[in-house]
């Protein structure tokens, strides 16, 4: 088919506009997860809360594996509440509890 590459692929959004002299630069890129919204739901405190929104003892939790910080929606850079915040919080926090 005229206009089409080998998968058939016909739009072409992007136009290269460099000639056949310019070099052109490819990269491989993969389908990845860039940030899970869920996880195990803790406190101010970083504890890791049971089913009955208490505290399971010398639990901890920062990062991906926690969730409910966001609500239902993550914007862009606010995982670093995550880490910024919460991370020393958990950090911190096993040494007191023993």
């Amino acid at each position: 088919q005229d206009g089409a590459d080998p998968f058939n692929k016909t739009a072409f959004p992007s136009k290269f506009e460099g000639g056949a002299d310019q070099p052109l630069h490819v990269g491989i890129i993969s389908p990845t997860i860039h940030y899970c919204m869920g996880g195990l739901p803790f406190d101010i405190h970083a504890h890791i809360l049971d089913n009955e929104g208490q505290p399971i003892p010398n639990l901890f939790g920062a990062g991906e594996v926690t969730g409910g910080l966001h609500g239902e929606t993550r914007l862009p850079a606010n995982s670093l509440c995550e880490c910024v915040v919460f991370g020393p919080i958990s950090g911190r926090a096993p040494p007191k509890a023993l």
